[in-house]
């Protein structure tokens, strides 16, 4: 612990105060005040406590004074004109000091006598300052691929156009390679025999190898039963390599009819005249989206390399809280896309709650780490960003999002995820400047 000296702030009238740095990323606060300063505090609890009680033989606000205090408890007073005390004091010295506080403070009584002076400590977390590398230099270094796109990946985003436009007769047939089939399958393996219901393509290879091929020939209506291996290196360990049963039925077969590719299939997909124009604007489209994957790979890659270069003390509150958002980000997921329990899931990946979270906690330091990072190059940067850039990603959220129930809604904390996300925008714009000088 280092002291760091700091003047007695007048507009305070405190007798002391004294600011510590017991390390890079918290701060602890000493103050004592006079029993002349205090004793306010103590007025106020007492006309805030006071409120509404009744003293046996007077009427509501007529007892006198030592009775009330003493129906009330000097204790009660006395803790609750600290509790304002420290609120009020604690509030002061932050803002004078241009201190900014990440998470609850704790505060402690050291000194609390009548007619003697009133003295607390306050230790709180801020954002550290850290010493960056030369991140102009890393961004320059780190290569920024330009795509290409060639006519075969436009002809396949045709294609699922038309298909999503298709046209499907039902067959009494056997099912073959390219009809459209709908089933209905389960395994006793597999999420409990759970069914589960989908369409496909057949032949197109969009389920495990193998399965597949044990479709064709099923007619509509029919059921059948096999065994398929999944692959070695399938995400879920407890399937991996394994044969599993499946019961299949096959509940539709279906002839797919394609759209005719031509200027009226244009023209019914939007505001195209030509097949060409609807060609044109989707090579466009996937260019931009292959562009922007490549960008989010390549801000990705600097991050990661100025965040290796970086010594830094993480605050602990920024990381428990990180880490919790974690792990109930991932129960969410595996209830709303798994659709099992946390519990199944465990035993599915055959790891225990707590590797999960040690998991996570790394996880969770990578992102505060990467965070301050971000921070201290927007400050260095003198990065701002204005209320009316925030009201305007606002309304475009707003307008994207007609659906939206607007009552429930937290402003607050809508205003705070687009302050931090054009923020984070603009850091990563400039680290991509330096690349063109």
């Amino acid at each position: 612990d280092r002291d760091i000296p700091v003047p007695t702030l007048s507009p305070l009238k405190v007798m002391e105060i004294k600011t510590k740095e017991i390390s890079k990323s918290e701060i602890e606060i000493t103050c004592e005040m006079t029993w002349d300063e205090f004793k306010p505090y103590i007025d106020r609890a007492f006309s805030s406590l006071s409120k509404g009680v009744v003293v046996k033989g007077f009427r509501e606000g007529k007892a006198p004074k030592d009775l009330l205090e003493k129906q009330i408890g000097e204790q009660n007073i006395m803790g609750e004109a600290v509790d304002q005390a420290i609120r009020e004091k604690y509030l002061e010295i932050i803002k004078e000091k241009g201190l900014e506080p990440i998470g609850p403070p704790k505060a402690d009584v050291l000194k609390l006598a009548k007619n003697n002076p009133f003295s607390f400590k306050v230790t709180f977390q801020v954002l550290p300052e850290i010493e960056l590398p030369d991140y102009a230099e890393i961004a320059k270094e780190t290569p920024k691929i330009q795509v290409s796109l060639d006519d075969k990946e436009v002809e396949e985003a045709i294609k699922w156009v038309q298909k999503s436009r298709a046209k499907l007769d039902d067959l009494d047939s056997p099912a073959k390679k390219g009809d459209f089939v709908q089933i209905e399958y389960q395994s006793p393996q597999v999420d409990n025999n759970r069914k589960v219901s989908d369409g496909f393509l057949l032949g197109e290879g969009k389920l495990l190898k193998g399965f597949e091929e044990k479709l064709e020939n099923m007619k509509p209506d029919e059921e059948k039963e096999f065994k398929t291996t999944f692959p070695s290196g399938y995400f879920r360990k407890d399937l991996a390599d394994k044969e599993v049963d499946f019961k299949v039925k096959m509940e539709k077969v279906q002839k797919m009819t394609l759209p005719e590719l031509n200027d009226e299939f244009a023209q019914s997909i939007g505001e195209f005249k030509t097949v060409q124009e609807l060609k044109d604007n989707v090579k466009k489209g996937i260019t931009a989206e292959k562009q922007n994957e490549e960008t989010g790979k390549w801000r990705g890659s600097v991050l990661a390399k100025i965040v290796e270069k970086v010594n830094v003390e993480l605050p602990e509150v920024l990381v428990e809280t990180e880490q919790k958002n974690g792990l109930q980000e991932l129960k969410a997921k595996v209830e709303n896309e798994l659709k099992i329990e946390f519990e199944e899931y465990l035993k599915q990946v055959n790891k225990k709650e707590d590797e999960i979270e040690k998991d996570i906690l790394e996880q969770a330091k990578i992102k505060v780490k990467s965070f301050l990072v971000i921070n201290q190059i927007g400050k260095q940067e003198k990065i701002e960003v204005t209320p009316q850039e925030i009201e305007q990603a606002i309304e475009g959220f707003m307008e994207s999002s007609p659906q939206q129930d607007k009552t429930n809604i937290d402003n607050d904390r809508l205003k705070g995820y687009y302050k931090e996300m054009i923020f984070n925008q603009k850091v990563f714009q400039k680290l991509e400047s330096f690349c063109d000088k």
